[in-house]
């Protein structure tokens, strides 16, 4: 293969995965609107990506992270949100995706865009060695209940996917949407795919299926 053929390989590649999961996340906010949700990001789905010369680590997009809070009322006890790490430092072989419910005082949009949106270290969720402690499983669903760094959040309940899982827009309902909005349901009950424990947990990186 020559260099321009592996040059428009790669290219390819990264093309369609972003249009991929571009389409992905699209479905994602429509169902959260339907469902009365609304995001204080904005039309923002990155914080760390950039154009700027002396800033080549950020060219390319490190994650997607699209957060959601419910239209009523003002005040909200917990924010929802998915992420999918784009970067090779997790603990996983595949871009994992981190759904997860947030639990935190009472806030309002603005403290929840201060608090949680750009407040939390969400990625670390997916590495061996994270920013969170005391984990447990509860009802199918990872539970992280102590930040170790200066946040108000009081725990977070989650789980992690297989990007690859997501092939159709049957499979990213089923098992972004559906749990996202339903977390006092057993999420074993909910998903169709493999989920995978936060890595601290020490299960491994193998399919909790249990």
């Amino acid at each position: 293969m020559s260099n321009k053929e592996l040059f428009t390989e790669i290219i390819n590649y990264i093309d369609n995965l972003h249009r991929d999961i571009g389409q992905m996340v699209l479905l994602i906010e429509q169902s959260m609107e339907e469902n009365n949700y609304r995001s204080p990001m904005g039309g923002r789905a990155s914080g760390e990506i950039t154009s700027h010369y002396t800033k080549p680590e950020g060219w390319r997009i490190p994650y997607i992270y699209r957060l959601f809070i419910p239209v009523d009322p003002s005040v909200t006890t917990y924010s929802i949100f998915y992420l999918v790490m784009l970067q090779t430092d997790s603990a996983f072989n595949f871009p994992p995706i981190i759904c997860a419910k947030v639990n935190h005082p009472p806030f309002t949009e603005s403290e929840v865009s201060s608090q949680i949106v750009w407040g939390i270290n969400v990625r670390s969720l997916a590495r061996k060695e994270s920013s969170w402690s005391k984990f447990q499983v509860e009802n199918g669903w990872s539970i992280a209940a102590t930040p170790k760094h200066n946040t108000q959040v009081v725990s977070v309940q989650g789980y992690i996917l297989n990007l690859f899982d997501m092939t159709d827009q049957q499979r990213v309902i089923d098992n972004i949407v559906t749990p996202l909005l339903n977390p006092d349901r057993n999420l074993d009950d909910m998903r169709t795919v493999d989920k995978y424990v936060f890595p601290p947990l020490e299960i491994g990186n193998e399919p909790d299926n249990t």
